[in-house]
């Protein structure tokens, strides 16, 4: 069901920023001494007609997601044509919802499309690679994320909850294959498994917990998110490269 705090992308730009690494990297057979990062700005509008804009950015990392022979001018130039190409894309995308629901159709949805007749195109010339396309669609996810909390002057992870969200964690995660998954309301765990604090998802849904029998599982470090802009919710926008 539709929320009132929903939200849809009405605008995307993008900028490229050309940088030099202070010292070198080593990614397999190549040594990275430059990277082009892509900084999205992104526009959205809510079902009041309200506007606000969030700003994204992520290294391409051609010599990363895309290994090859080939040079690493030509990748990186594909990266950028990709990344400018669902700029489009993104701002005519009309599904409205809480930015984990936006993000996850897009990819489910949208981009393999994109990336399937962006290749075509290229007919004879190697393909880019599925983790290539993840890494330029990132950065409109993160710029999603940081939008929506400005709109609702919220730090975006606070948005992670049954107020906000229309779907709960289980609407976008499968068990992997072969895995064994136990259905249980027990607050008996057996040893070596950790599991998860009550979210306030669980409030709307049903007390029966899932967790995994192959492996325990993690808990996350308290500097995850600490330094990331995605939390801040932020309005103050990163200074604007020239075009």
């Amino acid at each position: 069901m539709a929320s009132n705090t929903d939200i849809r992308a009405t605008a995307a730009k993008v900028y490229f920023l050309p940088v030099e690494m202070r010292v070198p990297l080593k990614f397999g057979p190549e040594t990275v001494t430059s990277v082009t990062c892509a900084r999205i700005r992104l526009r959205v509008k809510n079902q009041s007609g309200e506007i606000a804009e969030g700003w994204g950015e992520t290294p391409l990392s051609a010599q990363w997601v895309w290994p090859s022979t080939l040079s690493y001018e030509a990748r990186d130039a594909v990266l950028k044509d990709f990344t400018l190409r669902l700029a489009s894309a993104w701002q005519t995308f009309d599904q409205s919802g809480h930015p984990m629901e936006i993000g996850h159709g897009f990819q489910e949805q949208v981009l393999p499309g994109i990336l399937k007749a962006f290749n075509s195109a290229r007919e004879g010339l190697e393909p880019m690679p599925w983790l290539g396309a993840l890494v330029c669609c990132s950065a409109f996810d993160i710029a999603l994320h940081d939008a929506y909390g400005v709109l609702h002057q919220k730090p975006v992870y606070e948005t992670y909850n049954d107020h906000y969200m229309n779907r709960d964690l289980a609407h976008f995660l499968e068990p992997a294959p072969g895995s064994a998954l136990l259905r249980t309301t027990s607050t008996n765990w057996p040893a070596g498994w950790r599991h998860p604090p009550a979210s306030p998802m669980s409030a709307s849904a049903s007390s029966v917990a899932w967790v995994t029998q192959s492996t325990p599982r993690l808990q996350p470090s308290a500097n995850a998110a600490s330094s990331s802009r995605l939390a801040t919710g932020s309005s103050s926008a990163p200074n604007e490269p020239a075009c």
